[in-house]
């Protein structure tokens, strides 16, 4: 399937349902919205020790992936997230998820919450591959600004944002609790107005060459 560049960069009239309503996919990944109908287990997928590290405290939820999962569907169901459960076109296993957070129609903004991907899939391609398809969802929304926020420490997942280009803005000291009770660094990313179309160009360029 060839990678082809969308979105009108105009709000819809249900700007929620934009974001949930139909299926993401390129020649890599499927993106799917995670609803109360289905909800995919990361205990039996065997989510490792990395996504514990770097899951946020949950007001009474407890550190377990089932109360982050709780967490996830309790959001959705109040529009403050979009989730989607990741799943590799080549076989169609299910391998990870992706979340839109700070959903806000009024200045058309949105955050990346996460990413995250069955330790087997956690390379570049993958990870421009789910990016491309979000970054295109939030033009089809109408987002004049996409915003992601990663622990400091985490030089794994900064390196893949940086490989998109977006522009860094800076680190929030001590700005977010993480489950086991450390208080993390965050890094803010963004792209803005042109910056998401002519991001998208680049990394559906990039993802072509990585076909070949």
């Amino acid at each position: 399937m060839a990678n082809t560049l969308k979105g009108s960069g105009k709000i819809r009239k249900d700007p929620y349902a934009c974001l949930v309503s139909a299926p993401l996919e390129n020649y890599w990944v499927r993106l799917e919205s995670i609803t109360s109908d289905w909800l995919p287990d990361m205990d039996q997928m065997g989510a490792d020790e990395q996504v514990l590290t770097y899951m946020p405290a949950l007001p009474g939820r407890g550190l377990t992936y089932k109360a982050h999962q709780a967490h996830i569907l309790s959001e959705a169901k109040a529009e403050r997230m979009a989730p989607y459960a990741v799943y590799d076109r080549a076989d169609g296993q299910w391998i990870g998820g992706a979340t839109f957070a700070k959903i806000d129609r009024v200045h058309r903004c949105l955050g990346v919450d996460f990413i995250w991907l069955n330790e087997a899939f956690r390379t570049s391609t993958y990870h421009l591959a789910i990016q491309a398809l979000l970054i295109e969802r939030s033009l089809d929304w109408g987002a004049k600004r996409l915003e992601w926020r990663i622990d400091n420490r985490n030089t794994q997942a900064i390196g893949a944002i940086k490989k998109i280009g977006a522009t860094t803005e800076g680190v929030l000291r001590a700005s977010r609790r993480m489950a086991n009770g450390e208080w993390a660094d965050m890094a803010v990313f963004s792209m803005v107005g042109q910056e998401l179309r002519t991001g998208l160009e680049e990394l559906l360029v990039k993802l072509d060459r990585m076909k070949a």
